[in-house]
């Protein structure tokens, strides 16, 4: 039957009186009162304009297993002991600590009944990972791959499912075998004023895909949205190599896939090594012969053990506080409402940087001597003071580098050895080119390389057969 026109208007306007007030229902289903979202939001809201409005909140998550030399106790007494001088408007951080061994780790019960009644509150949650089938050799993109890089890469990827329930904007990702240095978080204020200021002024459009202020799987901040993509990059791909290798790839954009996914997001490296390592090998499975050497606190972000672009760019970015320069402040720039706490960061090392050595002590060994060799007595407690291309070029020409201008004020005359799985060498010369090390607390007056003369500390006179 065919309605009248009035009748056809009448069930136009119900209609749209019907949409209208489902539309209502719907808006405040979804955006519900601000007390109501305050109650249900989830761990997994992230977004842009949350952030813009309130302190990013930030999980530090510590991935524990039984070692010899139980570590996790002491990391998180080092990562609470001065997260107080972290001010509520930077940031907000819960602590989560995951044992992947269930009833093997006694130093995790005892430490989780430890932090029952620590004033900073840590989450202890045991995680059951997958076995890797312990006959299975895979050929590897690198080298071989073998049941104890498959069974990393699962534990791994166990850890980081735990870790989604739990994470809101920012995850800080840790291993139990890695302490915070002193004045570690005054540093970290830093690197979260630098992406605040960052994104505020569209210098950086977009979040990056990581930051890194340490080595291996220790001092990485990663976005919480990321995780499931990072999971199902390792799932798909850990048959290739050791779990170190395939996720620098990823986040640094080296694969098709990392770059589908983060598109411009660039990785960021912060100068400064925020973390102390405990360990002594890496899963890269390098030379292990001798004394491995890592980045020590505040050494330069420099080693071997990281894929290229995970590290710290020392040649183009020496003047800046992160790498790629295209995205970094100056390192001299002035944070007058940071300078009070930034002084808390500043341990040894710094301390050392002012130490003026007399020229006269200073002396460069021949080629393969050690400094014990080269000096009577070595002082070797100040070796990181004349760690420094300044100190080279009072004794020495140095070739100048081609990627920056070298200056007598620069120390872009002189390459970094990041070299792990060699003992670091601090100042030296191999030919005509200076290098200084990144590996500052790991220098020692008995090491040598051959081909390569030491740029000594000596306390009594150097010993005659040595004299450069």
């Amino acid at each position: 039957m065919r309605l009248l026109s009035g009748e056809r208007l009448i069930l136009l306007l119900s209609l749209s009186s019907l949409l209208l007030l489902l539309l209502v229902v719907l808006t405040v289903l979804l955006q519900g009162s601000p007390q109501t979202l305050s109650a249900t939001t989830t761990v997994t809201t992230n977004t842009a304009a949350i952030e813009h409005s309130q302190p990013p909140r930030i999980l530090v998550s510590l991935l524990s297993i039984p070692r010899t030399r139980p570590c996790l106790r002491t990391t998180l007494k080092s990562l609470t002991a001065e997260l107080s001088l972290v001010p509520p408007s930077v940031a907000s951080f819960s602590f989560l600590a995951v044992n992947l061994r269930p009833g093997e780790h006694s130093h995790f019960e005892s430490t989780r009944h430890e932090f029952n009644s620590s004033q900073v509150h840590v989450e202890f949650k045991d995680v059951v990972s997958v076995k890797a089938d312990p006959s299975r050799v895979y050929p590897g993109k690198w080298r071989e791959v073998r049941p104890a890089d498959i069974q990393l890469s699962l534990d791994w990827m166990a850890y980081i499912e735990e870790v989604k329930t739990h994470c809101a904007d920012w995850l800080l990702l840790m291993e139990d075998d890695f302490t915070a240095c002193p004045g570690m978080w005054a540093h970290m204020v830093r690197v979260l004023d630098f992406l605040r200021v960052t994104r505020a002024h569209g210098v950086l459009t977009n979040f990056p895909s990581m930051v890194r202020i340490s080595f291996g799987h220790s001092g990485l901040l990663l976005r919480c949205a990321d995780l499931d993509r990072f999971l199902a990059f390792v799932k798909d791909y850990m048959h290739e190599g050791a779990l170190d290798s395939l996720l620098g790839e990823f986040w640094t954009r080296s694969v098709p896939e990392g770059q589908a996914f983060f598109k411009d997001r660039p990785q960021l490296v912060y100068h400064l090594n925020l973390f102390q390592h405990s360990g002594a090998f890496s899963t890269r499975d390098l030379n292990a012969s001798g004394r491995c050497s890592y980045p020590g606190c505040y050494d330069p972000l420099v080693t071997t053990s990281l894929t290229p672009g995970e590290g710290f760019d020392t040649a183009r970015c020496h003047n800046f506080d992160f790498s790629p320069c295209e995205w970094a402040t100056p390192l001299l720039r002035d944070h007058p409402d940071l300078h009070e706490l930034l002084q808390a960061g500043k341990g040894l090392l710094h301390q050392l940087q002012k130490v003026t050595v007399p020229q006269e002590m200073l002396v460069l060994g021949q080629e393969g001597l050690s400094c014990h060799e080269v000096c009577s007595t070595c002082a070797e407690w100040l070796l990181p003071a004349i760690n420094h291309c300044s100190d080279l070029k009072q004794v020495t020409e140095c070739a100048t580098m081609n990627t920056v201008a070298a200056s007598d004020d620069s120390e872009g005359a002189c390459e970094v050895d990041g070299v792990i799985h060699l003992p670091a060498l601090g100042a030296s010369v191999r030919g005509s080119v200076c290098s200084v090390s990144s590996l500052s607390n790991s220098i020692t007056c008995a090491t040598k390389r051959e081909s390569t003369r030491r740029l000594c500390l000596c306390l009594t006179p150097h010993n005659p057969q040595t004299r450069p």
